[in-house]
């Protein structure tokens, strides 16, 4: 069978980076894909999902891994992106699972604590969790009842979330083919056996450059001109601010805002942190809580020449990607596969934990142009469509063949 008469299913959720995975796999692959986005029951609408075509909804209702094990025999690949509790159904029961391409998300692998055993949190930000746990608010009470009561017929709300945990981890043990941009994360699984025996590395990512830039070339993007600085990606614990504010106190920040992005998450988390923000920095601290155009958003990155992620696990790719090639200078932490990737490949990334501090006189010093030009040339080597795709072509062949 060659390479243009395969038929590739794709099983999702409605995510926004969906638009991107779309985006390689049909450049790869024109006409030969088909999406089933799996939505909860009374779903009206695709709402996140804009670009990519040929969709077919999947309710959750109990009888959605019967129908997917149909589309499985009707493909050549079946491409999953992330494993929910309901994909991992499907793996257990399809006796085919050569067919099954991983592409890693994230949250599947790391929030798993029988797939990754590494930390997640720091321990101020542990502390916050542990004090926030149990202050559910009124309006998150009722939505979990309105879930139980609506969903009460429902298999899936039976099974408890470590149940659900442990066969998402079980499943995986049978993938044969896994996708990430970051081939740490497969020797990670690997080393610790998570993955079928001689499983696959098929190199890819959500967020080609093309893709993150738009219509922008690399001549017309401009870096950044303010000494503003972005901290995080969403209003998740994951991004330990609480580490960042500790180490930024010992710093002058006259003339610097501390934009924090918290327009989606834990509603909790977003109250605790701005509580806290406002108290330490009330002069810097300024969140961005309400929901940005793509050209909003731009338009306060531009003023941010320091970008600061603090996450110890894979987070915010096509945030941090993007703000590199834009030219900020990013402090990720050591802990983070991200972080090794990005070294890896050459990339000039800084270290929350050693170069984030009061005695480094260059820790708020901007990249130079030169700086900004060798970043933007490895990222295009690594992740510019034309690479993506003929590295997608050449792996799925690879695979198919081996």
């Amino acid at each position: 069978m060659g390479i243009e008469d395969i038929s590739i299913a794709h099983v999702c959720q409605d995510e926004k980076f969906i638009d991107g995975a779309f985006h390689s796999f049909d450049l790869a692959f024109p006409g030969q894909n088909k999406f089933y986005v799996l939505v909860p029951p009374g779903a009206q609408n695709i709402r996140y999902i804009r670009k990519a075509s040929n969709l077919t909804k999947v309710v959750i209702d109990g009888a959605e891994v019967e129908l997917l094990l149909k589309v499985c025999e009707q493909h050549t690949l079946v491409v999953l992106h992330g494993i929910t509790h309901s994909i991992a159904l499907l793996i257990e029961k399809f006796d085919k699972p050569e067919k099954f391409v991983w592409l890693i998300l994230g949250a599947e692998m790391y929030q798993n604590q029988h797939i990754y055993a590494g930390r997640l949190l720091g321990e101020l930000t542990t502390k916050l969790r542990r004090h926030s746990a149990g202050k559910v608010g009124l309006t998150e009470f009722l939505r979990d009842i309105y879930r139980r009561v609506k969903y009460r017929s429902l298999a899936i709300s039976q099974i408890s979330m470590e149940e659900q945990l442990e066969d998402i981890a079980r499943s995986i043990g049978r993938i044969k083919c896994c996708a990430s941009l970051l081939k740490e994360e497969f020797e990670y699984l690997e080393s610790r056996q998570k993955l079928a025996d001689d499983a696959y590395y098929l190199p890819f990512t959500f967020y080609p450059i093309e893709y993150f830039i738009g219509k922008a070339t690399e001549a017309s993007v401009v870096p950044p001109s303010g000494e503003n600085i972005l901290i995080g990606n969403s209003a998740s614990y994951t991004n330990n601010h609480l580490e960042v504010f500790e180490k930024l106190q010992s710093f002058d920040l006259r003339g610097r805002k501390l934009i924090t992005p918290l327009s989606y998450g834990d509603p909790q988390y977003i109250k605790a942190i701005s509580k806290i923000g406002y108290r330490q920095f009330p002069n810097n601290f300024h969140p961005l809580t309400e929901f940005l155009t793509i050209e909003s958003y731009n338009e306060i990155l531009s003023s941010c020449s320091i970008v600061i992620m603090n996450h110890y696990r894979q987070q915010g790719i096509g945030n941090i990607l993007s703000t590199i090639y834009f030219g900020c200078k990013v402090y990720l932490s050591e802990e983070s596969i991200l972080y090794s990737f990005l070294r890896r490949i050459g990339c000039l990334v800084f270290s929350v934990e050693s170069d984030l501090n009061a005695g480094n006189s260059e820790t708020f010093k901007p990249l130079t142009l030169p700086d900004i030009e060798y970043n933007r040339e490895i990222l295009i080597a690594e992740i510019s469509s034309d690479k993506v795709v003929s590295r997608l072509r050449k792996g799925v062949n690879d695979y198919l063949h081996s």
